[in-house]
């Protein structure tokens, strides 16, 4: 993205807003719904610090508005060099006079102020606490985060919060800077991700604004710096010193420091030991896959917050197949409404199936989910899906169930615990003896070898019920 900070000549909006969109499509899949969507939008007008967009129909607006519009705000302020934010407003299209009262403004670049140089990113609106889906995955984090917000500089200082990508890091950071910036008002919050900060080093290294630079980041009341990894080992050690002496200043005045990470510090390629020793001595919370029924939750959480009817049994399908990313399941669910809104064809299971097709779904496994095993294996052994993971304790279901249970670990990178929840078992002692008993059949057994060899044939060629 280029940064522009100096004055400039005039910019058109639609070429500002066509910047902005192109910066953000090189960072979400091209085919979701907002990369969709984007490229034919148009700006409004500029109403002070606000671009107003527009939007076709109301559930276009409120996804964009809720969905990308922190950071298309967080792309118009770089390029722009002043504070913008991005608003979406529904005009019709097919010759609405509201468009054509509107004529797009341009703006002049202006001198940055020391605050439009190293900018906060927005805050996104949508995540806050109260929209947040708690579960056994994320109870320990959310739990922190709560009481950081509370009492910002207390206890859990500072506060590590690390997990796989799209699992909701990114939520509980800005829930955080929302609830702070509610509750104590007088406080400064800065938000920004790891990326931003290297980018902002670089920047004041190249400008000569290093004072600049430490005046900005060492002064405010909560710090959140999303995906630290970023800053690990990238353009030498400037960037990790200024970090470090920058969390210290910090820590010495008992300011708060929040920090997200994909990995727990131990596993950070860092130069400098210092920083990791930093990360290590607050409270470290980890983010795990969510369960399928908190899966589910919040399906049915961003399902009513939409204008679409979807059937339970959609999302329960969606949130049986969508295993370990959220932003993927969510993406699968607008996916799903769009395509039934511009099809003009009801939600069904066989439109997700559909859409499933074209979508790129990690599964938290190696392409493999736990609903394809199950289906396979009920299927195989004419049992119930719903059986495999209930308490009935027959020999028709507990051989099928232990072999769903060992082909699940042989061909999805899902936890022995994480396979026992998806189970409904108590423990991964369960999973454990399931695999040690199915390896066992197949020994004494070829018509149990040869069953089970054919459905992870099946599996590998991404075969489902067939």
């Amino acid at each position: 993205m280029e940064y522009l900070h100096k004055s400039g000549p005039e910019i058109d909006l639609k070429d500002l807003w066509g910047r902005a969109v192109s910066d953000l499509q090189s960072r979400i899949m091209s085919n979701s719904a907002a990369g969709i969507w984007l490229p034919n939008l148009e700006p409004v007008e500029l109403a002070e610090d606000t671009l107003i967009i527009a939007a076709p129909n109301t559930y276009q607006a409120r996804y964009l508005d809720s969905q990308v519009a922190g950071a298309l705000s967080n792309s118009l302020t770089h390029i722009a060099g002043r504070d913008l934010r991005v608003h979406f407003v529904v005009v019709p299209r097919g010759g609405d006079q509201a468009r054509t009262d509107h004529v797009p403004l341009p703006i002049r670049v202006a001198p940055p102020s020391r605050t439009s140089e190293f900018p906060s990113s927005p805050l996104d609106p949508k995540y806050t606490f109260d929209n947040f889906v708690v579960g056994p995955s994320n109870r320990v984090a959310h739990a922190a985060a709560r009481s950081v917000s509370k009492t910002p500089g207390g206890a859990y200082n500072p506060l590590f919060i690390y997990g796989g990508v799209g699992l909701g890091k990114t939520h509980l950071m800005q829930a955080i800077g929302h609830a702070v910036k509610t509750d104590h008002p007088n406080k400064e919050v800065l938000y920004i991700s790891g990326e931003a900060f290297l980018q902002n080093v670089l920047y004041a290294i190249r400008e000569n604004k290093m004072d600049a630079f430490r005046a900005r980041f060492r002064h405010v009341d909560l710090c959140l710096v999303d995906d630290i990894q970023f800053i690990a080992s990238r353009e030498g050690t400037r960037t990790e010193s200024e970090f470090f002496f920058t969390f210290n200043a910090l820590y010495q005045d008992g300011r708060q420091i929040v920090i997200s990470s994909d990995r727990p510090p131990k596993e950070l390629h860092l130069i400098d030991d210092r920083l990791r020793s930093r990360f290590e001595m607050g409270l470290m919370a980890d983010i795990a896959v969510p369960d399928p029924e908190t899966r589910l939750a919040i399906l049915q959480q961003r399902a009513s917050a939409t204008e679409a009817e979807v059937p339970l049994d959609v999302l329960e399908y969606i949130a049986d197949r969508v295993e370990s990313n959220i932003r993927a399941l969510e993406g699968v669910l607008v996916r799903v409404i769009y395509t039934a809104s511009i099809d003009g064809e009801a939600i069904t299971q066989a439109l997700v199936r559909r859409c499933l097709e074209d979508y790129a779904v990690e599964n938290g496994s190696r392409g493999v989910s736990v609903g394809d095993i199950k289906s396979l294996v009920a299927e195989r052994f004419s049992v119930a899906e719903a059986d495999l993971s209930s308490a009935k304790r027959s020999r028709g279901l507990v051989v099928p169930r232990q072999i769903a249970m060992y082909l699940t670990r042989q061909h999805t990178d899902l936890s022995l615990q994480h396979i026992a929840s998806e189970f409904k078992r108590r423990d991964h002692t369960t999973v454990m003896h399931a695999c040690s008993r199915t390896e066992e059949m197949m020994r004494d057994d070829p018509s149990i070898a040869s069953l089970v060899t054919e459905i992870a044939d099946h599996l590998r060629r991404g075969g489902v019920g067939r």
